[in-house]
């Protein structure tokens, strides 16, 4: 027996047509992700005095027609439900009904398609800015690109999700670049993007954390001060209002050609520089920077700190930055 695309092969005793028993499936051409499907059809016939009908339900998953599933007994004008698990992939399915009386006397329904896919797709968010993903990452911009990707046969949807909230939806391209655009305000986000595929097996990414900031750190009360028991040594003291790192840039003319740096990040700052030259005046300017990468110094343009440092004077004596 073939079945036939398209078209219902009438025999002379009844016909064959079929329901839909669940609202949206199997209607030809749907998708599913349902370990065992529904299936419904209805046995009509006006030219038979017999009440039922011994039907069977086939597939061609093999490559080839077959039954999957026989004694399907069909009541005249009665819907027939029955489950079946189909293989993943894209099948035509199909009812044979003979006549109770005469095996001969068989009909088929036309090919109905039906689509199942059960495996949840992968998505991954690969970069943010166009570098490699990494939690709690800083941004000195209210604009953040963030790449992600996909692997799934069946693509249909993605969405990202902004502190637990629906951001943005796209619908996929022909390409291969696949980003979103998150503009925000200076604060803490948790993003994640979630991707379902035609049969909306639904998959989410991890969850990240990022931080816009694009304010630059605050340089609180600069201090030089001695160091006790060393005649050429200062410990330059300040703060800030939140964590950061530090370079000092000093020297005896405004050029500060010398520098020291503190790249562990934290809100206070102690920092000695030894090698001082007696009775001599040294200027030093002081960079700070968050971990998005604002900074902010003291600089010339913001008032340049200096201090002469005196002739064999060990302790008990503290020069101030002056603004």
């Amino acid at each position: 027996m073939e079945f036939k695309d398209g078209a219902i092969l009438m025999a002379k005793s009844f016909l064959v047509s079929y329901l839909i028993f669940h609202s949206e499936y199997p209607s030809t051409n749907s998708w599913t992700k349902e370990i065992q499907d529904t299936f419904n059809f209805t046995v009509t016939s006006a030219f038979t005095p017999f009440t039922s009908f011994p039907c069977s339900f086939w597939t061609n998953e093999s490559g080839t027609w077959a039954q999957r599933v026989g004694s399907l007994t069909a009541t005249n004008a009665t819907s027939k439900v029955f489950t079946y698990q189909p293989n993943e992939g894209n099948i035509l399915w199909g009812i044979r009904c003979p006549q109770s009386d005469d095996g001969n006397i068989i009909n088929t329904s036309i090919n109905f398609t039906l689509n199942i896919d059960r495996t949840l797709p992968i998505v991954e968010i690969t970069q943010l800015n166009n570098i490699s993903i990494s939690n709690s990452s800083y941004f000195s911009r209210n604009s953040l690109s963030i790449n992600y990707s996909i692997t799934e046969l069946n693509q249909n949807t993605c969405r990202l999700y902004v502190n637990n909230s629906l951001n943005v939806s796209d619908l996929f391209k022909a390409d291969s670049d696949k980003n979103f655009t998150l503009t925000a305000s200076d604060g803490i986000y948790n993003i994640l993007v979630g991707c379902n595929d035609s049969a909306n097996n639904w998959k989410n990414s991890s969850t990240y954390q990022v931080i816009l900031d694009t304010l630059p750190p605050q340089l609180i009360e600069p201090h030089n001060v001695s160091t006790g028991g060393f005649a050429n040594r200062r410990s330059i003291n300040f703060s800030s209002n939140e964590n950061i790192n530090s370079t000092i840039f000093y020297g005896t003319t405004i050029d500060t050609t010398s520098s020291i740096a503190n790249n562990s990040f934290s809100t206070g700052k102690n920092i000695t520089i030894s090698g001082f030259e007696q009775n001599t005046q040294y200027y030093f300017n002081i960079t700070v920077c968050d971990r998005a990468g604002n900074c902010n110094n003291s600089g010339t343009a913001f008032g340049q700190y200096s201090f002469v440092f005196p002739f064999k004077l060990l302790t008990g004596w503290s020069y101030y930055g002056i603004y």
